[in-house]
């Protein structure tokens, strides 16, 4: 209205709707997680699975909008943090078949008509059921480190994890993955192709050097490779042991586009990379090649032989009988005493 008490004309229309409130309420984990070993055949066993239905949310008040369950196979215990693939199944049972070697590790998620997932409540080593808590451990780790420091009156407000984060000693030494993976990462027995890579979980790793094959034992390119995968579920780098000693850190081999039309600015670096690899490959065996002494063939000093006429001995009938005199007695007396 304007100062009249007139009302004005219209200047716009709005049209609003209400939207749902979110649900960012996630189911609780899933509980009571029991396998076994049904068959094995090679290197594959198989393995029956099942669980405890969820009947309530991540804060404990019943759940009225489950879906379902997801099941996931990894190659490791640290499953990704982000929402998992797959179908979702209502049953509360499940049977996979999964490698011995490297070790499989099977867990279980809850999700709600929201598509919200729960918390891993454990994971089951398949090749010998052996069971790893995950959401538990996660769970308390992250509740102390954000816990807050208990000496407020040095670092007010701050948490344990903030304190350690701006006062970590700057002379610390790196942390040796090489090393540190042999033990807790997984392993995976692997044999170098081609004098250049390895194959780890389907993918190929490449050496740093070709000068890496001296180092291996004469004739033997077996190695384990040690490694972790990272925050997506992805190896980026492995470390390779022989006979229990360190060898090589080796870099995934990126794919290149072979038609040049199509290639992008990565997959010309990939194959620089490789092509670079196979160059110091090709000088390596040149090098090796010109350190081979040449064979030569030695003429002899003259082509005339100086002979000399060599004495032989004259042939005669005789028969020397020097030393076989008293043989006859012997033979006779060793005869009778041997009656």
């Amino acid at each position: 209205m304007n100062g009249d008490g007139l009302a004005s004309a219209w200047d716009t229309l709005v049209s609003t709707e209400t939207l749902a409130i979110p649900d960012w309420l996630y189911p609780g984990p899933v509980g009571g997680l029991t396998g076994r070993i049904v068959s094995r055949s090679g290197d594959n066993v198989t393995v029956e699975i099942w669980w405890d239905p969820v009947v309530i949310n991540q804060d404990g008040s019943p759940i009225t909008d489950l879906v379902g369950y997801v099941v996931r196979v990894d190659s490791t215990y640290l499953l990704p943090e982000t929402d998992w693939g797959g179908t979702i199944q209502t049953s509360t049972a499940a049977t996979v078949t999964v490698p011995v070697d490297p070790p499989a590790y099977v867990a279980v998620r809850a999700v709600d008509e929201a598509g919200n997932q729960s918390a891993v409540g454990a994971c089951l080593r398949a090749s010998d059921l052996k069971y790893i808590v995950v959401a538990d451990d996660r769970q308390t780790i992250s509740d102390y480190n954000t816990a807050l420091h208990p000496n407020q009156k040095l670092y007010p407000g701050k948490t344990r994890l903030e304190v350690l984060t701006e006062n970590q000693n700057p002379k610390l030494q790196n942390l040796n993955k090489s090393l540190l993976y042999r033990y807790i990462g997984n392993e995976t027995k692997t044999t170098i192709r081609r004098n250049m890579y390895m194959t780890v979980q389907g993918s190929k790793f490449q050496l740093s050097s070709p000068n890496i094959i001296d180092m291996l034992e004469p004739g033997n390119y077996n190695v384990v490779a040690y490694w972790m995968p990272n925050n997506d579920g992805n190896i980026e780098t492995v470390y390779i042991y022989q006979n229990g000693l360190f060898v090589d850190t080796c870099s995934q081999i990126e794919r290149y586009n072979e038609a040049k039309a199509e290639q992008t600015e990565r997959d010309q670096e990939a194959y620089t990379n490789q092509s670079k690899y196979v160059s110091k490959f090709d000088a390596k065996v040149k090098q090796g090649r010109k350190a081979i002494a040449k064979i030569e063939v030695l003429q002899p000093v003259s082509d005339e032989w100086d002979s000399q006429p060599v004495e032989l001995p004259e042939e005669t009938n005789e028969i020397d009988e020097t030393g076989y005199e008293d043989t006859g007695d012997f033979y006779s007396d060793n005869a009778i005493n041997s009656l």
